[in-house]
């Protein structure tokens, strides 16, 4: 409940008193907190979705006393968002998204102001997402009880939004630096988003005895710093995509660094399609990919080097007999 009450506290008064008034068992389940321009205000949890009226009751449909977001509203929010700065946050603006407070992430739906082909700024908000970040204290234990004990291997944790990827990896994170199984792993996080920890100087969200978190550098840039100067044995990156990014950990896994790292799949067939993903499991260091349905208390988990030579099978077959296929960026 702390979480959802925290997120509430960021919103304007009349969509703040509204998310306040809500049932206090229901709060816990909530997930997402949708705000869409003249557009009744919805809540969400992982299996349902529901309408909010202006004194917190809830409706499977649209009701009458449905909270109806204005314009006038929707700015009113946005703005509280970026703390009254849309300036300062238009690095995060021009990429879909805001993070606030405690690590959530607010996805942002706009109109695009381009500049010979590139996004300079954004303008009309019409959609605000708020993803509430939360600290499951415990919910890697089934993955590090499985995989950690005798060992530091090096995993990939692959689900389609809202699976837990995030909360997971902090959770591990967390773990593995707190003394999980009678070692304090030096851990390092590349927090590029601030969705682990940060808020400006202070970490909101627990991380561990020995952890160092990288805030709002660029996931290359906190690889390379986490080497050189931290003497990190696991790295903790969420969401790796970018060829820089795979670079980099190619350069750490040569240090002899172990990572941790999330990417977007929503089933296993979306491996054969990601690059990035196909490059990760070229390099032979990862031990295991692990697929999240539900956090880690519905998870699939794989061997990467089956999912490699599966990859090299279909590649072969469908270019004949002469090798490897689009393995390569």
């Amino acid at each position: 409940m702390q979480y959802y009450l925290k997120a509430a506290e960021c919103f304007a008064n009349d969509v703040r008193n509204a998310l306040c008034a809500v049932d206090r068992e229901i709060m816990p389940m909530i997930t997402e907190i949708r705000l869409r321009r003249n557009k009744p205000l919805m809540l969400c949890s992982a299996k349902e979705t529901a309408f909010l009226s202006a004194a917190g009751r809830l409706t499977p449909v649209p009701a009458p006393d449905s909270l109806i977001i204005t314009e006038r509203m929707l700015q009113e929010n946005f703005l509280k968002l970026c703390d009254y700065s849309v300036y300062s946050s238009m690095a995060e603006l021009k990429n879909g998204f805001i993070t606030v407070a405690g690590g959530s992430r607010v996805g942002v739906c706009a109109s695009a102001v381009l500049r010979e082909g590139q996004v300079v700024s954004v303008k009309n908000v019409t959609s605000l997402n708020f993803r509430i970040a939360r600290a499951v204290r415990g919910c890697a234990l089934p993955i590090l009880n499985t995989l950690f004990v005798h060992a530091l291997p090096s995993v990939i944790l692959a689900g389609p939004p809202g699976s837990g990827k995030t909360t997971v990896l902090r959770d591990l994170a967390l773990q593995l630096s707190n003394g999980f199984a009678g070692r304090y792993i030096k851990v390092c996080i590349a927090d590029e988003r601030g969705e682990f920890a940060a808020n400006g100087s202070r970490f909101e969200l627990e991380t561990g005895l020995n952890c160092d978190v990288y805030s709002y550098f660029p996931k290359r840039d906190a690889i390379e710093m986490a080497m050189r100067t931290m003497s990190a044995q696991l790295i903790v990156c969420d969401e790796v995509a970018t060829p820089s990014e795979v670079d980099a950990i190619a350069h750490g896994f040569s240090s002899g660094i172990a990572f941790a790292v999330s990417v977007h799949l929503n089933s296993i067939e979306d491996v054969f399609s990601k690059l990035a993903v196909r490059r990760l499991l070229e390099f032979n260091e990862f031990s295991y990919l692990i697929l999240l349905k539900n956090y880690a208390n519905d998870f699939v988990m794989i061997d990467c080097k089956e999912v490699y030579n599966e990859i090299h099978r279909r590649d072969s077959s469908h270019n004949g007999s002469n090798g490897h296929g689009p393995l390569f960026f």
